[in-house]
């Protein structure tokens, strides 16, 4: 009667080949993500053993959790603004036996980062353009953390700040992929990142056919 989501009822979720605790301090992984974590994996270079990945406002963790999962030796540094977020994904790390590669840290983007470059940084921001989250469902609307959601009037907000921060972090031909709300915002963010000296900028589809995942490396 309250719509609140099955996932929650539940308390957990699947995403690719983990399952994952959630709740209302985290937005709920979607089926979606799964492929940009997957773009992750495809990019990670073969003749590194430990390849470094960031995952920019971690959440439940999912992203990081399928990296390490999957790829034996990636590390992953899992940065989230939300303490209630990454006490929530450090649970996922400890109960899938992650914790001696994924570490999760409290940060407002790369803010509590040291002198590191990574090969790949991957981020779901929150991407949807304020006044669209009333119209959403109330699975979403209501019982989704806003601050995962909201990306400001264009939803642009924090997309801007990765894509002008990223370059930092990345060693010279990483790569930078992030997930878009999609159509005429996932143009913007390509020519954003051409912008930021961003080479090779693609885009890849969805489940449903969209155009939302962008992806480029660093010159």
């Amino acid at each position: 009667m309250n719509r609140e989501p099955l996932q929650h009822v539940l308390g957990t979720a699947p995403f690719r080949h983990v399952t994952l605790r959630v709740g209302p301090d985290a937005l709920v992984p979607r089926p979606e993500t799964e492929l940009l974590a997957e773009w992750a994996l495809e990019l990670m270079p073969p003749t590194v053993a430990s390849p470094l990945v960031i995952d920019v406002g971690t959440g439940t963790g999912c992203i990081a959790c399928a990296i390490a999962w999957e790829r034996p030796g990636a590390r992953v540094i899992a940065l989230e603004t939300s303490p209630r977020a990454a006490a929530m994904a450090r649970d996922n790390v400890a109960a899938l036996g992650l914790a001696g590669r994924v570490t999760v840290e409290v940060s407002d983007l790369f803010g509590a980062l040291g002198t590191i470059r990574a090969d790949i940084v991957v981020s779901n921001p929150p991407y949807l353009p304020t006044e669209l989250i009333p119209t959403l469902s109330p699975e979403v609307s209501r019982h989704d953390p806003r601050i995962a959601m909201d990306g400001g009037p264009e939803g642009l907000t924090v997309i801007r700040r990765i894509v002008a921060e990223a370059p930092a972090w990345l060693v010279p031909g990483g790569a930078l992929l992030l997930e878009t709300f999609g159509g005429e915002q996932a143009r913007t963010v390509a020519d954003l990142m051409r912008g930021r000296g961003f080479e090779a900028v693609e885009t890849r589809r969805d489940l449903a056919g969209v155009e939302r995942f962008l992806g480029g490396r660093r010159a």
